[in-house]
């Protein structure tokens, strides 16, 4: 190993890391575009993402939830719209 290289352990936890934060997002998009025309609010994501990843700590889901939702979720995935009732759907 080189001076300045990363630990292959780190490497391989950051990218763990990484994978399980995609693994939410594409559960967050997955959520919402289940969700049909009346869309969901962030409360309502959060439990559908509750009973896809029982083992995560809701807390740091919601933090993701607000994150994501909608901009990154439109970057990578698909367009969202908020309703007027502060909801969210896919355009």
């Amino acid at each position: 190993m080189k001076k300045g290289e990363p630990r292959p352990e780190k490497a391989a936890a950051a990218g763990e890391q990484t994978s399980k934060s995609s693994d939410l997002v594409a559960g967050i998009a997955m959520v919402i575009e289940k969700s049909g025309e009346t869309g969901l609010n962030k409360d309502e994501i959060l439990a559908g993402l509750v009973k896809r990843f029982p083992d995560r700590n809701p807390e740091a889901m919601r933090s993701v939830i607000d994150t994501a939702v909608p901009d990154r979720i439109s970057k990578e995935k698909f367009i969202v719209e908020e309703t007027a009732d502060g909801k969210f759907r896919k355009a």
